[in-house]
């Protein structure tokens, strides 16, 4: 028998479970090896670099809640549109509007393109 591989959709929703659970660990478990993600910083990030930003930005937040509010999968791809809310140790709140679009392969994100928008109250 066996395992059954996750769908691109179902990495999307683990990736936004784990991030609100703040597991960093289970977090970069659905990063594949060979991950190549693109973001607002000007360098490409490997696995190892992203599970570090992971790391830092779960380090500096008391809480956090990610809402995944469209998702659109096609083949090993994702489309994503979500709500990021992270509520500081010292009480800043920032929300973001997050713009994914991931390729998958084996289960995990293999490169990820994404863009943040800082939204105001």
């Amino acid at each position: 028998m066996t395992d059954k591989v996750r769908t691109p959709k179902e990495i999307y929703a683990e990736f936004a479970r784990t991030w609100n659970a703040m597991d960093v660990d289970a977090n970069s478990a659905l990063i594949h090896p060979d991950n190549k993600y693109h973001h607002l910083y000007k360098e490409v990030l490997n696995k190892e670099q992203t599970h570090k930003l992971h790391q830092e930005s779960m380090a500096a937040l008391a809480s956090t809640k990610y809402e995944i509010l469209d998702m659109i999968e096609e083949g090993d791809k994702v489309a994503a549109r979500s709500m990021l809310t992270n509520t500081f140790k010292d009480g800043t709140v920032m929300k973001l509007m997050i713009h994914e679009y991931d390729v998958c392969k084996d289960g995990m994100f293999l490169e990820g393109y994404a863009c943040f928008q800082l939204l105001e109250d």
